[in-house]
């Protein structure tokens, strides 16, 4: 289920002017850029959200004078510096690759199969003897067509997913 469609509500939070400085629009200006780097991150592999969301903290962080506030994130790694050495978390990131191609070959082999001798002729867009092509070539090990076969996989299994037992 896709979060965006429940992600951004009607309204931002209703901001006070007063002592602590916050005013109706810069509250406004904080949730929209919130609810903007919330679709960013889902649209994106990386994590953009606020660490901590206490009003209490968030009226203090805007209290601070514009000289004093530090980039994103710089209080938390200062406080995190002092208790992790920073040569175990002050690295540039490293994805992974899913080891897809393995898995449809392994353990996902009957469930796949199941998926392309059941739903593949309920799909009138593809080209069932094409998709079989590929299917079968890679389970064989000839070569890898997993990031062709996956997305295929997917709407098979929706369509399973939406009316059990045609299988």
């Amino acid at each position: 289920m896709a979060r965006s469609s429940y992600f951004k509500p009607n309204d931002p939070p209703a901001g006070k002017a007063g002592a602590s400085g916050v005013s109706e629009r810069s509250t406004r200006q904080a949730w929209e850029s919130f609810v903007s780097s919330g679709r960013s991150d889902e649209a994106r592999p990386r994590n953009v959200r606020e660490p901590v969301l206490d009003h209490l903290w968030v009226e203090w962080a805007f209290s601070l004078p514009s000289s004093l506030q530090p980039e994103p994130k710089a209080i938390l790694r200062a406080v995190l510096a002092r208790h992790v050495p920073v040569e175990l978390w002050s690295r540039p990131k490293k994805g992974f690759a899913v080891p897809l191609a393995d898995w449809l070959r392994g353990p996902l082999r009957d469930w796949g199969q199941s998926l392309m001798d059941g739903r593949l002729q309920d799909v009138p867009i593809l080209d069932s003897p094409e998709v079989r092509r590929l299917w079968e070539a890679h389970v064989s090990g000839k070569t890898s067509f997993s990031a062709a076969i996956w997305p295929v996989l997917m709407l098979l299994a929706w369509l399973e997913a939406r009316d059990p037992g045609r299988l």
